[in-house]
């Protein structure tokens, strides 16, 4: 199979890591050029539904800067928190990535 670079594309077995939690190996395409990796619409379906079963699907979500005294707040929406495991006085370590991306990590002792 021909991939969209020219390159050519062989058939493998992929890792699927929706927020660094695997899924499974599925059969997928990686091009021998420039290394875009792909499945067939029936293989996206299936990653799909599983993803959806084990609750690893639609965690992205938008919001809004709040403001609560003298800091700016940015609210984690509940079914983010529990996937996380985020409660109420959970101990967090904030660092700027660049000008355009925050990291947020959860210090587990």
């Amino acid at each position: 199979m021909k991939c969209v670079c020219g390159g050519e594309a062989e058939r493998v077995k992929l890792e699927v890591k929706p927020y660094g939690v695997s899924i499974g190996y599925y059969p997928g395409y990686r091009c021998n050029k420039c290394g875009e990796e792909w499945f067939d619409e029936k293989t996206a379906e299936d990653i799909e539904q599983k993803a959806k079963k084990l609750g690893l699907f639609g965690l992205e979500t938008k919001g809004k800067v709040g403001v609560a005294g003298n800091s700016l707040v940015v609210r984690v929406p509940k079914h983010v928190a529990k996937f996380l495991g985020l409660k109420k006085g959970s101990i967090v370590r904030v660092e700027p990535e660049g000008k355009d991306k925050i990291i947020v990590e959860i210090t587990r002792h």
